[in-house]
């Protein structure tokens, strides 16, 4: 039994052996592994000639793959191993050729997110990609191997052996196939040349309108000559033209870099000059000391580095939507690099000296700003600084940590009589005290402002409004959606000085009071406090006069800014003439009255009261003494009452001061009419677009209107509360058809339009 078994253990090893012979060393065993290997592919593969064994040389012709994702087609592909190595665990590959392949991929589209997820590695415990110590290649030959991936196409062809010959090109035209978020087209093209262990690579690359959430990119170009030998320095050229980031934009940044990487016994060094728009380069030097030696894999490794340079502020790129230009100054820095290659630690020093801005929009230009901040370990930068501008001086101080949760930033500005706005309607100083803190997208500004001086030239009303949480920025023609980066808190108490002078329009005043802030994330903007007219300052022209403002107040009761309540009073006093009655007889004869006479002169006051809120006023005339409003009216506009006006009418009829009480049928307006030939006098309502507002007033308005001729008419329209005018001109052309034109004043803004009317009556 023993034999027996002995022999077909022999049997079984001498078939399994045959077996490995004829898969591993045979022509047919080829063909069946690879058929076997077919098997298992998720498409159809087909091979129309194979040549050659397993384990030393494969020879495979017009070779067809075919998938629901994928095809391809190679006219041929060589490999000639040596069997030896396999003994020793080695893959080496004597020869590997492929010749004209065509490879075909579909573009695969999800847009559901991928369920898994890694725990974070730690980069200290991982280490640099290494070429598999198990593979070798002697000779690489690729003729016309070509990937499509969509409308995205990469071609390679080269050889390589103990030198480098590849060159490539790319010419991506759909990039929505490698990111359904990405749009934009990519070319590039290079070469890899030159010895196996110290080759040259140039490398073109153009990008046109690449678009990403919240980036916009009209052009990127490169140029890199990169060259693997110590004593040549390489050069990388990179130039972008419209960058936008959100809100930010970019014309142009040119970035040159010329560096060098040597061997210094176990270090690797790379020394670099950076250039930043063709201005004084910032010099580099980073070393890995223990680089060539056998844990040089490790990112555990030592770095050690400096960055130092001194370049004109004016050579660093600002975004263009930013209100600022002609930046001037130095700026210095003295960086130290250390730590691993893992957790690498920066630390120094920057200064900024005697920078300069000037903000045109303001009119302002802060300079003298001295700023000098520090970098710590803990990857804390604190800063502090001082600043001038106008007649004022402010200091700066904060602290910003990007490492640390949220990337808290704390700023504080402290300043007296600081100029912050000088313009020609506008001259505002500011000492404010005032801190900033910004976490987490999250802003939350405190602290005092004291206004010690103010002139105010506004020619309309300044509208606050808060910005959307989404916005659309449009740059060289593309439209960016871009959301706020931050959700602003704010608390802050603002006081008045002397003097705060406004002119707004027809009113002239100066103010005083105090106000208190507050703004919730994502909430409006309310206030609580009061402003006021002070004493003996105020006036208001309006109907050809001056009104004094005895009582000026805006009062805030938590509400919103734009909208606080009204307490205003404003009058002018007259000296008028003042009668009494002369008794029911003369001495001379009992049967004539007197009537009343002349008693001497008197003051006459009158005004108007303006309550309620701002958007929606109650406007009440008042005088003293006490008289009709149609007198009051009078008296504002003709310095005379009413009844002393021709026939005793033109403005009696104001006594109704609102329309619609049946004005047409007063005797008072005939009387009017006839007596200065107005074909139309009357008070009518009369809706008219609030340019400040932004809506829609129905107000009161005099009319006038007069027969020019025949066929011509004219009517004018003035309003009695509110600053408008209209001037209309109509043309009977026909019986049906009239020519009309009409010139309309709202707020000093003038409007004018013409029309054709088509009227016609029925019963």
């Amino acid at each position: 039994m023993r034999i027996i078994r002995n022999i077909f253990l022999l049997a079984c090893l001498s078939l399994a052996g045959w077996c490995v012979y004829f898969i591993t060393c045979t022509q047919p065993g080829l063909v069946i592994a690879l058929h076997v290997a077919a098997r298992y592919l998720p498409g159809q593969l087909s091979i129309a000639k194979i040549d050659g064994t397993l384990l030393t040389r494969w020879q495979l012709k017009t070779i067809q793959y075919k998938s629901p994702y994928a095809t391809a087609t190679i006219d041929s592909v060589n490999f000639t191993l040596f069997t030896n190595d396999l003994w020793h665990g080695k893959l080496h590959l004597q020869q590997f050729i492929i010749q004209n392949a065509l490879i075909t991929i579909s573009p695969i589209t999800s847009t559901t997110p991928s369920a898994h997820h890694t725990a974070p590695t730690q980069l200290s415990e991982t280490q640099l990609p290494d070429w598999p110590a198990f593979l070798r290649i002697d000779q690489v030959d690729i003729k016309n191997f070509v990937v499509n991936y969509g409308k995205n196409q990469f071609s390679l062809n080269g050889h390589i052996s103990t030198y480098w010959q590849l060159a490539w090109t790319l010419n991506a035209k759909q990039l929505e196939a490698i990111d359904p978020t990405l749009h934009g087209t990519l070319t590039s093209h290079g070469t890899l040349a030159g010895p196996l262990r110290t080759p040259t690579l140039d490398l073109q690359l153009q990008a046109h309108d690449i678009e990403y959430p919240n980036f916009y990119l009209t052009q990127f170009t490169t140029h890199a000559h990169i060259i693997v030998q110590p004593t040549i320095d390489s050069t990388l050229h990179l130039n972008l033209q419209g960058l936008a980031m959100g809100a930010q934009f970019l014309s142009q940044i040119d970035i040159a870099v010329r560096a060098n990487l040597m061997r210094l016994q176990k270090a690797l060094q790379l020394r670099a000059n950076i250039t930043l728009n063709h201005q004084p380069p910032l010099q580099l030097a980073i070393s890995l000391p223990q680089f060539y030696s056998k844990d040089w894999r490790k990112l555990s490794q030592p770095i050690t580095g400096q960055l130092q340079t001194t370049l004109p502020l004016s050579s660093i790129p600002l975004p263009d939507t930013l209100p600022i230009n002609q930046l001037k100054g130095t700026l210095a820095t003295q960086l130290t690099l250390s730590g691993t290659l893992a957790q690498p630690i920066i630390t120094g020093t920057l200064h900024i000296k005697d920078g300069r801005i000037n903000v045109p929009d303001l009119g302002i230009t802060p300079d003298r700003i001295q700023l000098e901040g520090v970098l710590a370990a803990n990857h804390l930068l604190s800063f502090h600084g001082t600043l001038h501008c106008g007649a004022g001086d402010g200091k700066i101080t904060g602290r910003f940590n990007a490492s640390a949760p949220g990337a808290p930033l704390q700023l504080q500005l402290q300043g007296t009589r600081l100029t912050v706005a000088n313009l020609p309607a506008w001259h505002v100083t500011l000492s404010p005290d005032v801190n900033l803190q910004l976490i987490a997208g999250k802003l939350n500004i405190t602290g005092k402002i004291f206004i010690p001086h103010a002139q105010l030239a506004l020619q309309k009303a300044i509208n606050v409004v808060s910005l959307p949480e989404d916005v659309i920025f449009i740059h060289e023609g593309k439209a960016i959606k871009s959301t706020v980066p931050f959700s602003p808190a704010l608390q802050l108490e603002i006081t008045l000085g002397k003097p705060i002078k406004l002119a707004w329009q027809d009113l002239r005043a100066e103010l005083g009071g105090q106000l208190h802030l507050s703004m919730l994330a994502g909430g409006a903007l309310t206030a609580t406090g009061e402003l006021f007219v002070l004493k003996n300052t105020g006036t208001y022209h309006a109907y050809g006069q001056t009104l004094h403002i005895q009582t000026g107040r805006l009062i805030y009761t938590g509400g919103l800014l734009t909208n606080p309540g009204l307490n205003i009073v404003a009058n002018k006093q007259i000296q008028g003439v003042a009668m009494s009655s002369g008794g029911s007889s003369t001495s001379f004869n009992a049967q004539v009255g007197l009537g009343n006479i002349y008693a001497g002169k008197r003051n006459i006051i009158v005004g108007i009261r303006v309550t309620g809120f701002l958007d929606q006023p109650i406007i009440t005339p008042y005088s003293n003494p006490t008289m009709s409003d149609a007198d009051v009216v009078s008296w504002l506009i003709f310095d005379s009452p009413a009844s002393n006006m021709k026939s005793g009418a033109l403005l009696a009829i104001l006594s109704t001061m609102t329309p619609g009480n049946g004005l047409g049928s007063n005797k008072l307006i005939q009387s009017v009419q006839k007596s200065f030939g107005f074909s139309e006098f009357d008070i009518q309502s009369i809706q008219v677009y609030d340019p400040i507002k932004l809506q829609s007033i129905n107000t009161s308005t005099l009319v006038i209107g007069k027969q020019l001729a025949k066929k011509l008419s004219a009517q004018y329209s003035a309003g009695l509360f509110y600053p408008v005018s209209i001037l209309n001109v109509r043309y009977q052309l026909s019986q049906h058809w009239v020519a009309q034109s009409e010139s309309r004043s709202i707020d000093n803004s003038m409007d004018n339009g013409a029309d054709i009317i088509y009227q016609f009556e029925r019963d």
